[in-house]
């Protein structure tokens, strides 16, 4: 019996490149590339080998297991990372670098394995020679390619992939200009017989037989048709060399064997199944229902278990609850004499107080036990005549998909999926989150359940996410996808899963952008063609999602060529802290850069900026430091610690309260896409972020307004010795930076842009936002300075009905945040009575027309739209609560149309339902939601208040307009739930 040894097994979450190099492929694949490893394998044993081109390192590591060293180098960040922390040995080394400069010293090198790489080369000489550099004497290499005449003949069309298309004799004619001595071997997968002689004799033939088709039987002399060729060079002796056969004896061999018997057994079953084909189905369809009740059981068990288990350990805390809901209470008979703060504190504790129960999981659990118990009753006979099962797909069940749990305090990227989580919960839907790797981590996980997330993992009896897919998925109305391979690996399960339900791509920045951007930098065709492969599959992926979410807005004219517009929405998604209170220029010092150096352009910014921008700075202000701040950092960044006035400081766990000792950040990035998670993060607590135009990107940035922005050397050098020392400068750009972010990034704006976005997508209950509106805990407006110019005006009249007013100005809050637009909000006071005297006290920024005596809805209207400051005036009533795309889509169609004078809006049932879009009379605008040109408004003196009182003052303004000449308009996708007859 031979050396017997264990095939290495491949971890975590594979994208297709890697899949190419590990055990996860199968099939014929599988078979040519174990067999070409194993092959090199029993060439390399102690030997000093470089895999070249290591991808997921599954070769690197097979090799490993016999040579005295293996290192594998490769030219993907995400990679190499991975390899490291998958295959782990004394022996086993993985490293950055490329096929054209190879990062190993000259003779360093005893073999190198090269399989899958030369054919996607353009300029194989170099590849070659950089081989030869690093073998010593005697060393050899192994290097495959595809055999082109067979896998891709003349006249059918070549692997886009391929750089060339290398025939046979061209390979034996590169091969030999670079090396004195090779070997040709072939290789082919096959089902078949072998016959090999017990000893080896000069000159023995090789013969192979091919079946073609039932009667004919062609000899070859040699492998016939081989798919593959497998070479071996030196200029020196070549090693022995083997022949070699793997056997797959787990599938191929066994198959062949019990073929027969399998086929007239099959042939069987086939007419017994027959008789039985009903009842099987009837009893399926009893265990799959029996399992989603099961399942469903389980799932409220384990959130009461969960909720009990947190009593017993504060058995105190209803008790303290309830005294102090009472003495609120009490705190709030005295409202006369309180201030509204005040007021408004005590409630917001009020609500934070009110009790949870547990009573309405309970009773789910009996019902689903008495429903089973009542279907046992039934018996199979009676289940192919059985209604649809109780378990249907639920619009308000959201699952969240991404590659691993998000750790908010380590990129951008993952902090913004933990808001998005947040929000979701915060909206009201029922959210559940998948990690594609299935691990948990702490302190992450209790951190989503005490959010209110239901998290799947390995430790909660899934094996994988395609298993909870498969049981659980047809519950979900919503799935929400991160990552390109993510969704790649769970789209098919998704729609065998849940075919209606809408998918959503997000995507954390356009990755082949990025790709193309660092590949025309580093000129390198090699990235050049990943890039190219990556806009495939990236394209592939949006076009099977049902909506795309981009974080940048300079991503769409990329798409909009190759996919509608309308499928895709911009969500700007940082959720970046907002630090109002940081210190002053004088206590802070130093410069310093952010970012998860897992991401190769941050790797690129960071020494980009030490060789290049770094020096001048540090001549003029000697004593300044540079601190470097980020995790996953590799050695060629901490080493940059060696330069002057330079430190590396690494991950940080509280990352808001390292940045708040430092003075100026930079954010020298050359290329990339998306928006920058760092950018935010430094100008949302106050700290002036020097720019390069790529880091600028998609976030609003004005070069001298919100900070400096250049992309050379020398003037990024200037701009900081400039802003560095000049205090006046500093806080323009603290104030500015700081605003900008707020508006836009915040958690406040992203919340804004996140619902508009689900509106978009049509995935946003009309009752999830209703609730959320009237159950906002606080509502707030923009306040400009004085010259700023407003863009809208939106005019609510009001008589009383405080309650219905809120919700509605909770609604406008929501659908202007972070809209891009300059808006204000005034209340139309007719005199009221109750709670609405104090709105400009309970909602800042809010601005109030109050009138004397009441003036009926035209007056009312008319005198409220004279205190206007907008360019345009939107009329809204207050028994609306309007969808988040209310206000820019009315905008947007306004600005569009040169003639337009009125733009009315959708008007909604809480059912969903249209009540009405536009009036009998005006089919194209609505009294509920109307916006009006402020330049037609004022030359038709406003609402005519003759008539008043009258229900038709659209169609009266509607009419005025058409016999201007101008259009009245109705935006369908400006949304507004209306509650009819109730203001």
């Amino acid at each position: 019996m031979g050396e017997v040894f264990e095939k290495p097994k491949v971890g975590g979450v594979l994208e297709w490149a890697d899949k190419r190099h590990s055990s996860e492929i199968e099939g014929q694949q599988e078979v040519e590339h174990l067999h070409r490893y194993l092959f090199a394998r029993a060439l390399c044993r102690g030997r000093d080998v470089l895999d070249i081109v290591s991808r997921g390192g599954y070769g690197s590591a097979c090799l490993s297991q016999v040579a005295r060293s293996v290192i594998g180098v490769e030219l993907d960040q995400i990679s190499v990372e991975r390899a490291r922390s998958t295959y782990q040995a004394d022996n086993l080394e993985f490293k950055l670098g490329s096929v054209e400069h190879i990062p190993l010293d000259d003779n360093s090198i005893d073999c190198v394995v090269s399989f899958g790489t030369i054919e996607f080369l353009s300029d194989e000489a170099q590849f070659l020679n950089e081989i030869k550099r690093v073998l010593r004497p005697g060393g050899f290499a192994l290097i495959n390619l595809p055999n082109h005449d067979i896998y891709s003949p003349p006249g059918d069309a070549p692997d886009p992939n391929h750089a060339r298309r290398l025939t046979n004799d061209e390979f034996e004619t590169l091969l030999s200009t670079h090396f004195s001595n090779s070997i040709l071997f072939r290789q082919r997968s096959v089902v078949g017989s072998v016959i090999l002689s017990e000893t080896t004799t000069a000159g023995q033939e090789f013969l192979s037989f091919d079946r073609q088709g039932e009667g004919r039987i062609e000899a070859s002399s040699g492998l016939a048709r081989s798919l593959n060729i497998v070479a071996i060079v030196s200029n020196d002796h070549l090693p022995a060399l083997p022949s070699s056969a793997y056997f797959e004896r787990t599938s191929v061999e066994e198959a062949l064997v019990h073929l027969p018997a399998a086929q007239n057994r099959m042939a069987a079953l086939e007419q017994e199944n027959e008789k039985y084909k009903e009842d099987l189905q009837n009893l399926a369809e009893a265990l799959g229902l029996a399992e989603h009740r099961s399942a469903f059981m389980q799932e409220t068990a384990d959130v009461l278990a969960s909720r009990l288990y947190k009593a017993y350990q504060r058995p105190l805390q209803p008790i303290t609850s309830m005294i102090i809901r009472r003495l609120l209470h009490i705190a709030l008979a005295a409202e006369p004499i309180l201030s509204q703060k005040r007021i408004r504190k005590f409630r917001r504790s009020l609500r934070k107080c009110t009790p949870r129960s547990i009573l309405s999981e309970w009773n789910e659990v009996k019902e689903a036990v008495s429903a089973s118990i009542a279907m046992s009753a039934v018996g199979l006979s009676s289940l192919s005549h059985r209604e649809d099962p109780p378990f249907l797909m639920d619009p308000k069940k959201i699952l969240v998909i991404d590659a691993r749990f998000p750790q908010p305090n380590v990129s951008a990227g993952e902090k913004a999926t933990f808001g998005i989580l947040k929000d979701l919960v915060m909206i009201g839907f029922d959210v559940t989150f998948i990690p594609i790797d299935m691990k948990s981590r702490s302190p992450y996980l209790q951190d989503l359940d005490d959010m209110g997330v239901r998290v799947i993992t390995r430790e909660r009896g899934f094996q994988r996410g395609s298993d909870y897919l498969r049981l659980e998925g047809h519950r979900f109305g919503v799935f929400y996808v991160f990552r390109i391979d993510v969704f790649e690996q769970t789209i098919e399960h998704i729609r065998n899963a849940s075919p209606n339900a809408r998918v959503i791509f997000h995507a954390p920045d356009l990755n082949f952008l990025r790709e193309f951007r660092g590949a025309e930098l580093s000129r390198d065709s090699e990235a050049l063609k990943r890039a190219k492969n990556i806009k495939q599959r990236e394209l592939s992926v949006m076009r099977k999602a049902d909506h795309n979410v981009l974080v940048s807005p300079a991503e769409l004219p990329y798409l909009v060529n190759e996919i509608p517009a309308a499928r895709f929405s911009v969500f700007p998604a940082l959720y970046s802290p907002i630090d109002r209170h940081s210190k002053s220029f004088a206590e802070r010092k130093h410069i310093f850069f952010l970012g998860g150096f897992g991401h190769s352009p941050n790797v690129d910014a960071a020494i980009w900026f030490v060789s290049k921008i770094w020096p001048a700075i540090h001549a003029a202000l000697p004593d300044v430091e540079f601190h470097i701040l980020g995790s996953e950092a590799p050695q060629e960044i901490i080493d940059l610690a060696d330069e002057p006035g330079v430190r590396f400081v690494g991950y940080v766990e509280d990352i808001e309260s390292a940045m708040s000792r430092y003075r100026l950040a930079v954010a020298p990035l050359n290329y990339g896409a998306g928006i920058k998670g760092k950018v935010g993060a430094s100008m949302g607590c106050g700290i002036p972020t020097v720019c390069t135009s790529i880091a600028a990107e998609g976030m609003h940035i004005e070069n001298d307004i919100h900070t400096f922005v250049a992309d050379t050397p020398s003037p990024f050098a200037d701009a900081v010795i400039k802003l560095y020392p000049d205090h006046e400068l500093w806080d323009k750009f603290s104030k500015n930076g700081r605003r900008l972010v707020e508006e836009n990034f915040s958690c406040e704006a992203n919340r804004s842009s996140y619902l508009r976005a689900l509106d978009k997508a049509k995935v946003l209950p009309l009752d999830l936002i209703v609730s959320y509106c009237q159950n906002a805990p606080d509502v707030s407006f923009p306040e400009y300075d004085e010259d700023q110019t407003i863009g809208v005006s939106v005019i609510v009249p009001v008589y009383n009905k405080w309650s219905l007013t809120r919700a509605c100005l909770a609604s406008v809050a929501l659908a202007g945040k972070a809209s891009g637009i300059t808006y204000e909000v005034i209340l139309a006071d007719d005199g009221s009575t109750d709670e609405t005297v104090h709105a400009s006290e309970m909602v800042p920024g809010l601005r109030v027309a109050r009138a004397a005596q009441n003036m009926g809805f035209l007056g009312n209207c008319n005198n409220a739209a004279k205190t206007a400051k907008g360019e345009h005036l939107l009329f809204l009533t207050n028994n609306t609560v309007v969808m988040p795309n209310w206000l820019k889509a009315l905008y947007s169609r306004m600005t569009a149309a040169s003639d337009a004078a009125i733009v009315g809006s959708k008007l909604l049932y809480t059912d969903g339902r249209i009540q009405e879009g536009g009036g009998l009379l005006s089919p194209d605008a609505t009294a509920a939601s109307f916006l009006v040109s402020g330049a037609f408004w004022r030359s038709i003196g406003g609402f005519e208040e003759r008539d008043q009182p009258t229900c038709c003052e659209e169609s009266d303004l509607a009419m005025a307009a058409r016999s201007s000449g101008l259009s009245v308009l109705y935006e369908p996708e400006s949304e507004v739930v209306h509650f009819e007859k109730a203001t």
